[in-house]
């Protein structure tokens, strides 16, 4: 009987206990499997992610394969891929195909896994087109470049120069207000190797690392003017004379200008005012017109004070320079002739006799 009566008395915390610790268990066990489905559930959406090239913070690389079996671990190292044994992986079900690129490459991180092995094989690599970007082209003129020789939508570069997140070492507008194209003037003319077939963000990437690279020691450089505002005059030098030698003097009526030091509030560049009314480039030549004068467009830099809201044209390293570094002159003026020469002078009456003088293009 004392037995049962100590068993008794201790019977309800004993059951107390065990029933907590049985919910306390099981609660552990739930919140544990949870935890471990959740991880699970992250790990194989990030694998999807970085193998479908989903969801992925922007980057491009240049890449030199001298081993195949290097490929992952430097696509992992250059951040464009998350998962390189996973490429691996993939690379081993494609039946390890030769790898025999020896050049550079340049990839991004839009890249499925299937066109980043693409890129470094033989068969891909024959599929190279050569394709020459003039200096001073408008954005639209380089959209056609690309989709004439059948690269891309007209759509899809428009919406990727406009919106698409690049990573560059170079501040890039994340608005662009009155820009006709968020990326005027930073799409660098060059002779470029493309491979077909890819997203537009590459072909865009690789104009922004060639500008990247031209620009690297003018940007170290102390200037008057920031990087926006060099690119913009140097728009606008490209797209008033076709003479090289005269860039520095073109740009040293701007500053002049800019300067207001002689009571020249606005810069009087024609170029920018068909821009902005018409979107087309090319360099003005002759006396401007009225219209070109009184447009009604933000680039207008008859009626508008300082430089038009954006480039105009994307414009080599020979303008970029001249527009951070001007020759010295008492030049206020002007006028380009049908042969792309600009005519300069330092008071309106010579600027007048200069402008009777010339015609337009043909």
């Amino acid at each position: 009987m004392e037995n049962n009566k100590k068993l008794t008395n201790e019977t309800p915390k004993s059951f107390a206990s065990r029933r907590f610790s049985f919910w306390s268990e099981l609660a552990t066990r739930v919140a544990v499997t949870l935890a471990v489905t959740a991880t699970a559930s992250v790990f194989f959406i990030s694998m999807i992610n970085d193998a479908m090239a989903l969801a992925k913070e922007p980057r491009s690389a240049t890449v030199t394969l001298e081993s195949s079996s290097s490929l992952a671990d430097i696509l992992g190292e250059k951040g464009i891929i998350d998962h390189p044994w996973l490429f691996s992986a993939y690379v081993a079900l494609r039946g390890e195909p030769e790898l025999t690129c020896t050049e550079e490459v340049t990839v991004d991180s839009s890249m499925d896994y299937r066109q980043l092995l693409s890129a470094f094989t033989s068969s891909k690599r024959q599929s190279i087109l050569r394709i020459t970007i003039p200096s001073g082209a408008t954005t639209d003129e380089i959209i056609d470049i690309f989709t004439e020789n059948g690269l891309g939508s007209r759509e899809g570069f428009e919406d990727t120069i406009n919106n698409y997140p690049f990573e560059c070492d170079f501040p890039i507008n994340e608005s662009r207000g009155d820009r006709k194209y968020r990326l005027d003037g930073y799409l660098y003319p060059d002779t470029y190797d493309f491979y077909v077939g890819r997203s537009e963000a590459y072909y865009i990437y690789k104009l922004l690392d060639r500008f990247s690279a031209v620009t690297a020691d003018i940007r170290k450089a102390e200037a008057d003017l920031d990087l926006d505002s060099a690119v913009i005059l140097a728009s606008m030098i490209q797209s008033s004379s076709s003479r090289v030698g005269q860039y520095e003097y073109i740009s040293s009526v701007f500053h002049n200008r800019l300067k207001n030091s002689s009571g020249y509030p606005t810069l009087d560049c024609p170029a920018a005012s068909v821009y902005g009314m018409t979107g087309s480039g090319g360099v003005y030549a002759g006396r401007p017109t009225e219209d070109i004068i009184v447009a009604d467009t933000p680039y207008n830099t008859f009626i508008n004070d300082g430089l038009p809201p954006g480039p105009i044209c994307n414009p080599d390293l020979n303008a970029i320079v001249c527009a951070l570094r001007p020759a010295q002159s008492n030049y206020r003026y002007f006028v380009t002739d049908g042969n792309g020469e600009a005519l300069f002078a330092s008071s309106k009456g010579e600027h007048e006799r200069n402008c009777s003088s010339v015609k337009a293009f043909g």
